[in-house]
């Protein structure tokens, strides 16, 4: 099924399409292949975005169906990364459908 190949591209299509999404919140995208975190910041400093929101953001995220997970053991206060792990076999319209659930969520912050 050849699925390193899968998740090099549909992960570099992803990524793109997450660094189309035009928010404040987010500090920068990182990740390699289907492994990826975005960094939810306050403000133009990287201030960290709080607890509330990020749980909310997480919470709008599940409910349109896209789980996310969280850098939750992290330094205290800076638990604001959201972890995207799709499986291997993603297509590029279930990523397209990501990115929107994530631009839609952070538009309702």
């Amino acid at each position: 099924e050849r699925l390193w190949e899968n998740s090099a591209e549909v992960g570099a299509y992803l990524i793109g399409k997450l660094r189309e999404i035009r928010s404040p919140f987010i500090g920068e995208i990182r990740g390699c292949g289907l492994l990826m975190g975005i960094e939810m910041v306050a403000d133009a400093n990287k201030t960290p975005l709080p607890e509330a929101r990020m749980v909310q953001l997480q919470r709008e995220m599940r409910e349109a169906g896209v789980l996310v997970g969280r850098n939750n053991d992290s330094v205290p206060g800076y638990c604001n990364v959201l972890i995207l792990s799709p499986p291997l076999i993603l297509s590029r319209e279930q990523a397209d459908t990501i990115a929107q659930t994530i631009g839609m969520a952070l538009g309702k912050l």
